[in-house]
This record gives structure tokens, C-alpha cells and sequence, in this order.
């Protein structure tokens, strides 16, 4: 970045009036800053700036870093948050069997809407492990998404009956 401001500068009294020549006078009277040579250094100062943000954001997570780690859980220690996992684990289950056709080979007795209902409360419980709780199970996490996905099915399903 030095190079291109001196650069700029030098090359700054022929701005408007091209010089093809390669021999010519460094440093002259004529020579100046330029908008170039401003905005060169803005971006210089912001690199360095950013840089410094960027290293100091990385210091606090290399010390945090095992508590966040440790914080992360897969499964609930919460009774609510196991309850919305479990559900919501079932209803995948259970849909996938029904869905690759292993259902009518397994026999499965539960029709879609009673594994939509396990999934819509597997969504609720997991909203209440998240609210009350402050539940951040990747498992409980799991069961809004998923809940979700029921909440808009079923509504088009109202919608658009086949």
C-alpha cells in the first residue's frame, strides 16, 4: 500500500496529461496527494483496524473456548427438553418408516395425523424447555424446525385438500 501511494504521487502532475515516457523527474514541486492516496490509506487504516477487532475476538474465544464447548449439549438435562427430543426423534422415525414403505411391512398401527400430533407436542415441550428453562439441547433445538414443518403441512393440507 506504501508503493501505490508514492506511486500515486509521483504519477499525480500527470493525472490529466498522460507521460508515456520512462525517464522522468521523481519528486517535483507539481507532485500531490490525489483522492487515490486518501482513499488508499482509509482502507490501510481500516485493514489495521479490523485486524486488531479480529485478533481480539479470537482471544476471547480461545478463552472461552472449552466453556462453549462445554456448554453445547447434545441431549437435555431437562425432563421437558428429553420429552420434546424423544418426540420429536419418534416422529422422524416413525414418518421416515411410512414414507420409504417399510410401514405397510412393519404393520405400523399409527395413521400420519397421530404422528403429526407426537411432533406437534414434541414442538411445544420443546418451546417450553427453551423458554422456561433456557433449554439449548441440540436435540430440544431440534423440535422447533420440525414443529414447524408440521404446523405448515397441516395447514395446507386445510387448504389445498386433495
Amino acid at each position: 500500500m506504501l508503493g501505490a501511494i508514492i506511486g500515486d504521487i509521483i504519477g499525480s502532475r500527470f493525472e490529466w496529461h498522460n507521460h508515456r515516457d520512462k525517464h522522468f523527474e521523481r519528486f517535483t514541486e507539481a507532485c500531490r496527494m490525489t483522492d487515490d492516496s486518501i482513499m488508499t490509506l482509509v482502507v490501510a487504516k481500516a485493514l489495521m483496524e479490523t485486524k486488531k477487532t479480529c485478533q481480539m475476538q479470537h482471544s476471547i474465544f480461545q478463552k472461552n473456548k472449552e466453556e462453549i464447548i462445554m456448554k453445547m449439549q447434545f441431549w437435555s438435562k431437562t425432563t421437558t427438553g428429553k420429552w420434546a427430543a424423544g418426540l420429536t426423534l419418534a416422529f422422524i422415525v416413525l414418518m421416515a418408516i411410512k414414507m420409504v414403505g417399510l410401514g405397510a411391512a412393519i404393520r405400523l398401527p399409527l395413521p400420519t395425523p397421530a404422528l403429526a400430533l407426537m411432533g406437534l407436542v414434541g414442538f411445544i415441550m420443546g418451546l417450553i424447555a427453551i423458554i422456561k428453562y433456557k433449554d439449548r439441547a441440540l436435540l430440544t433445538l431440534l423440535s422447533i424446525p420440525v414443529g414447524l414443518v408440521i404446523i405448515l403441512w397441516t395447514l395446507a393440507e386445510i387448504a389445498f385438500p386433495h
